[in-house]
C-alpha cells in the first residue's frame, strides 16, 4: 500500500540541518573543560546489589556490542563505554525478506526523529534520547551525532548503504535506508512490535534505591524454624550423651570442669533457641568465624553451630595453637553429620581468609581488637563484622557488701579456665574499709584452691597450664613490674605454662590498671569513699573496653554510670557476676569499641553482640524491607 504522503523517494526525511560550526571549535572547548551537554544523572547503586550491578553490567555490554552505525565518530563516554553516534537508528520494525525498487513495491516515509531539544530551543548535546511513541508511530532512538566537525552552510548527512527496507514494500532510499538496513544485520535491533521504543538489548536500568546494602538484593531463603529446633535439640541430646568423651578429647586444653560447664552451657543455648525465634527468618550467603583460644566447644555452637541455621555456607577456624584439640573434639562431635552446611578449616590463616574473604556476608571474629583489626582489612567493606572483644569487667566491693558473697564471685570468675577468659576482671576495687576483711578471705579460700592447681589431666583440677607459652613470658615481665605491690602467689614456670593464683594490692590512688593479664591474677584496689571511684572510671583509658561492672552492695556514683554512654542497665551488675548472667541467646559485651561492636559497611557500632539477632538485622531485615 503506497504511503498517503505519495512517493517514498520525495518524502523521506534528510538528517536535521546543524548550525555549522568552524573547524576546531569543539576540540578547543573539550580542552577548556566545558560541559559536552546533559547527561543521564549518575546515580550510584547501593553497593553490594547484584540486581543492579547485573543491569549495569547488561547496559554496559548492550552499548559496548551495539552495531556501530554508519558515520559513527570515535570517542568514549565519561563512564568509559564507546560512543553511539552517527545517524538515526529504527526499532520495532517488523523482520521481512528485503524489498525495494527491485521488488516492485512502493517506498514508505517514515517520520522524521524529534530531538531533544534545550527550553532554549538548541539540540541537545548529551548522551541518546530515546523519543516515546505517541499516536501509534512507529518508536526511534536517536543517536548521538558524530563530532566531526561540518563545512560552513552543509547539511550534516549521514553515508547511504546501499539497502532495502526490510518487510516493507516499495523502494528505500534517502539517508534512513541506510540504517534500516544496519538495523537489519543485527536481529537484535530490528524486531516486530509497533511502538517499540527500547529494544530488548537495551535494558531499563533499575530503580536502585530500593536496593538494600547487603551483599545481595534478593530475597533470602526463608529459614524453617520447627527443623532447626529439632536440628538443635537433637544436638543437644548428643553433647549430654557424649560429655565424658568431650571431657576427655579436652583434657590436654583445660581443665575438665570448664568442658562440663560448656557443655552445660551449650545444651541451655540449644534448647532456648526459641527465645530467638524472631531472628531465624530469612538466610544469607556465607559466614566465617574465626574462634577464640578459650571455650572451643561453647564458641563453637554460638558462633558456628548456630548462624549456620541463617546460612547456605558456614566456615570456622580455631586458633592455630587449638589444632592437635580442636581436630579430637570435632572426631567427638561429628559436626558434618549433624549440621552439613558447617565446615572446619585448619588451613592457615592467610590462606582461609583470601578463600571466603568475597563470598562472605558475615564474620564473627572473637579475640583483641587489634588482630580484628588485621582480619578486617581482608573482608570487602560491605561484608558484616561482629567483633567479640574483652572488657575490664572490674569488681566493687562497697562498704555494704556481703564480704562473702563477694568474694566467691571474685574466685569464680578470675580462677575459671585459669584466668583466660574476657570476663576476667582487671581490677577488683575494694572499699577500705572492707579491705582487711575482703583481703583475708580470699586469702584463705585460695590456700584451699592449692592442691587442685596443676595439669589438666587430674579432672580435681581447677587451674591448670596457660594455653599459650608466648603469654606466660609477658606475666614473667609483668609480675616483676608490679612486684612492689606483690601479696600472694606469684610463681610462673614459664617451661610448663603454669601460673599459680596471684594477689597484688595497690591503691587506686596510684592509678588504676586497665591491662588485661589472662592469668589467674587478683589485682586489689583499695578506695576511700564512694567517690574516689572517678578515678577508675572516668580514666581516659577506661571507655574503650567498657563492658561489665559487678557491684556488691549499694553505689550511688556506679548507678550514675546509666547516665553516661560507656554504660546501659544490662551492663551493671548487682550482687552478682558475669559468669551468672551470661546466656548464649541474651547479647554480650559493652559499649567500649574493643569490648564488642559490629561493622556495617565499614562504620562502627558499638554495643552488645549476638550474631543471630545482628545478622537478621543488618543484613536479612535490611533485604526485605526497601531502603
Amino acid at each position: 500500500m503506497p504511503h498517503p504522503r505519495g512517493s517514498a523517494a520525495a518524502a523521506l526525511p534528510r538528517a536535521p540541518p546543524t548550525t555549522p560550526v568552524r573547524p576546531g571549535v569543539r576540540a578547543a572547548r573539550r580542552r577548556r573543560g566545558a560541559p559536552r551537554g546533559p547527561s543521564r544523572p549518575r546515580t550510584t547503586p547501593w553497593r553490594g546489589c547484584p540486581v543492579a550491578a547485573a543491569a549495569d553490567r547488561r547496559d554496559d555490554t548492550a552499548e559496548r556490542t551495539a552495531v556501530r552505525l554508519p558515520g559513527a565518530g570515535p570517542g568514549r563516554l565519561r563512564t568509559g563505554r564507546p560512543r553511539r553516534r552517527g545517524g538515526v537508528r529504527r526499532a520495532g520494525l517488523p523482520a521481512g525478506p528485503p524489498s525495494g525498487p527491485g521488488a516492485g513495491g512502493a517506498g514508505v516515509a517514515l517520520p522524521r526523529p524529534r530531538p531533544t531539544r534545550t527550553r532554549a530551543g538548541r539540540p541537545r548535546r548529551g548522551r541518546d534520547h530515546r523519543a516515546r511513541p505517541t499516536g501509534g508511530r512507529v518508536g526511534v532512538v536517536a543517536a548521538r551525532r558524530s563530532r566531526r566537525p561540518a563545512a560552513r552552510g552543509a547539511r550534516r548527512q549521514s553515508p547511504r548503504v546501499p539497502g532495502a527496507v526490510p518487510g516493507l514494500a516499495g523502494p528505500a532510499t534517502g539517508p534512513a535506508a541506510g540504517h534500516l538496513a544496519a538495523d537489519h544485520r543485527r536481529a537484535a535491533l530490528a524486531r516486530p512490535g509497533p511502538g517499540r521504543a527500547v529494544p530488548p538489548r537495551f535494558p531499563v536500568r533499575p530503580s536502585r534505591r530500593w536496593y538494600a546494602v547487603t551483599r545481595s538484593a534478593l530475597r533470602p531463603a526463608p529459614v524453617d524454624f520447627p527443623a532447626v529446633q529439632d536440628r538443635a535439640r537433637a544436638f543437644a541430646v548428643t553433647l549430654r550423651e557424649r560429655t565424658a568423651e568431650i571431657v576427655r578429647s579436652l583434657s590436654g586444653y583445660q581443665c575438665a570442669n570448664v568442658a562440663i560447664d560448656e557443655v552445660e552451657r551449650s545444651v541451655d543455648l540449644l534448647h532456648n533457641l526459641h527465645l530467638n525465634r524472631e531472628h531465624f527468618r530469612g538466610k544469607v550467603g556465607a559466614v566465617t568465624t574465626f574462634l577464640p583460644l578459650n571455650q572451643p566447644l561453647y564458641a563453637t555452637v554460638c558462633f558456628g553451630v548456630v548462624p549456620s541455621f541463617m546460612a547456605e555456607d558456614t566456615a570456622l577456624r580455631p586458633p592455630t595453637a587449638m589444632h592437635p584439640h580442636y581436630r579430637a573434639l570435632a572426631d567427638v562431635l561429628d559436626l558434618p553429620a549433624h549440621f552439613p552446611e558447617l565446615h572446619v578449616s585448619y588451613d592457615d590463616k592467610e590462606e582461609f581468609v583470601a578463600q571466603r574473604a568475597h563470598r562472605t556476608d558475615a564474620v564473627v571474629f572473637t579475640g583483641t581488637p587489634e588482630n580484628a583489626a588485621k582480619v578486617r582489612r581482608s573482608f570487602p567493606r560491605r561484608t558484616l563484622f561482629i567483633l567479640n572483644g574483652s572488657g575490664h569487667n572490674p569488681l566493687v566491693v562497697t562498704e555494704t557488701a556481703d564480704v562473702a558473697l563477694a568474694v566467691a564471685s571474685a574466685l569464680r570468675v578470675v580462677l575459671y579456665n585459669q584466668g583466660q577468659d574476657c570476663a576476667g576482671p582487671n581490677a577488683i576495687l575494694v572499699h577500705r574499709h572492707r579491705l582487711v576483711e575482703f583481703r583475708e578471705t580470699l586469702l584463705a579460700r585460695l590456700r584451699e584452691v592449692e592442691p587442685r592447681v596443676g595439669p589438666y589431666a587430674d579432672p580435681a583440677n581447677v587451674v591448670g597450664p596457660n594455653t599459650d607459652p608466648d603469654h606466660v613470658v609477658k606475666m614473667v615481665r609483668r609480675f616483676r613490674d608490679d612486684r612492689g605491690f606483690w601479696v600472694y602467689g606469684g610463681e610462673v614456670n614459664p617451661a610448663s605454662g603454669m601460673i599459680r593464683p596471684t594477689v597484688f594490692e595497690k591503691g587506686l590512688a596510684l592509678g588504676g590498671n586497665f591491662r588485661e593479664f589472662f592469668a589467674p591474677v587478683f589485682f586489689l584496689q583499695p578506695y576511700d569513699d564512694d567517690a574516689e571511684l572517678r578515678r577508675y572510671f572516668e580514666d581516659q583509658r577506661y571507655a574503650a573496653n567498657a563492658m561489665y561492672v559487678s557491684v556488691f552492695g549499694d553505689s550511688p556514683y556506679v548507678k550514675s554510670l546509666l547516665d553516661t554512654p560507656s554504660h546501659d542497665a544490662d551492663s551493671i551488675l548487682w550482687d552478682t557476676d558475669l559468669h551468672l548472667t551470661e546466656r548464649g541467646y541474651l547479647p554480650y559485651g559493652g559499649q567500649g569499641p574493643a569490648a564488642s561492636c559490629l561493622y556495617v559497611d565499614g562504620v562502627r557500632v558499638p554495643g552488645a553482640t549476638l550474631p543471630q539477632r545482628d545478622i537478621h538485622r543488618h543484613l536479612v531485615a535490611r533485604r526485605d524491607s526497601p531502603c
